[in-house]
């Protein structure tokens, strides 16, 4: 349960009581490390694969060193290069061994990606006038660099036109308005922890998280446990169609998907009272 003033218990990540581990204390515990790196390393790898729209981005991580050398660039250009790939190692080196979501990636890695892309670019319109008079090679050049120039921006304009266009959090802000009304209180948990946490934050209520019970009565029992007074169940949960059955928790509402901008609904449960 968070602290009186707290919206949720990791504002003061040292209250949690956490188990301390260590990969050098077992083999066992070793291999779970290397298979966090491994599915970490994974995960970065689909994120920054989609960085542009074609899913060129990889291809020009890899490409612009080699090109480097390929056009024996000179020391600045060298230097240049080293230090915006230090960024990209020194960055998800660090994310291998904890936990790797797009948040942590997308705004330094992507600006990292989109400055090789210019810098590979470059070299190619160069080779592409120094062969001005080859026509093909002219002309292959200048596709090229098109292509990537075309993949990365439209890739820019989507995400950038889904933020400025979706604003999911003023719909969360007036949903969680509708919900007041509806004389839902907190603390407040909810199928989808983070989705949970949005609604808290602007109802100003503590927020509980996810349940880790489950069935639904197992649910009910540990939200009781806590004191939880709202309850949001998505429809894509495995107690969507069984937690309206529970006794004490009564729905009061559904949240359209389209208004979460999502691809499922979610239905609202309330606790009533037991004076």
């Amino acid at each position: 349960m968070p602290k009186p003033g707290q919206i949720t218990v990791w504002e003061h990540p040292e209250d949690v009581p956490l188990r301390d581990w260590s990969p050098f204390a077992s083999r066992t515990l070793a291999l779970h490390q290397l298979g966090v790196i491994v599915a970490n390393f994974k995960t970065m790898r689909d994120y920054v694969g989609g960085f542009d729209y074609a899913g060129t981005a990889l291809f020009v991580l890899a490409a612009t060193p080699l090109l480097l050398v390929l056009f024996r660039r000179r020391g600045e250009d060298m230097f240049r290069t080293l230090w915006v790939a230090s960024i990209f190692a020194i960055w998800c080196g660090g994310l291998l061994f904890g936990h790797v979501e797009e948040r942590y990636v997308l705004p330094v890695l992507w600006p990292v990606a989109c400055a090789w892309c210019f810098q590979l670019g470059g070299y190619l319109a160069e080779w592409a006038r120094f062969h001005s008079e080859e026509g093909r090679a002219r002309t292959w050049g200048i596709v090229v660099v098109t292509f990537l120039a075309l993949s990365f921006g439209v890739m820019a304009l989507e995400r950038g036109g889904k933020l400025v266009v979706q604003r999911p959090h003023q719909n969360y802000r007036a949903l969680a308005h509708e919900l007041r009304l509806e004389g839902c209180e907190g603390p407040i948990a909810g199928t989808k922890s983070d989705e949970a946490l949005y609604f808290a934050y602007h109802l100003k209520v503590p927020c509980l998280g996810a349940p880790a019970s489950g069935t639904a009565g197992e649910c009910a029992r540990e939200l009781d446990r806590f004191g939880a007074k709202t309850f949001l169940v998505w429809e894509d949960s495995s107690i969507a169609g069984t937690f309206s059955e529970v006794p004490g928790w009564t729905r009061v509402a559904t949240l359209d998907a389209s208004r979460l901008q999502s691809t499922v609904s979610a239905q609202v449960f309330t606790r009533a009272s037991r004076d």
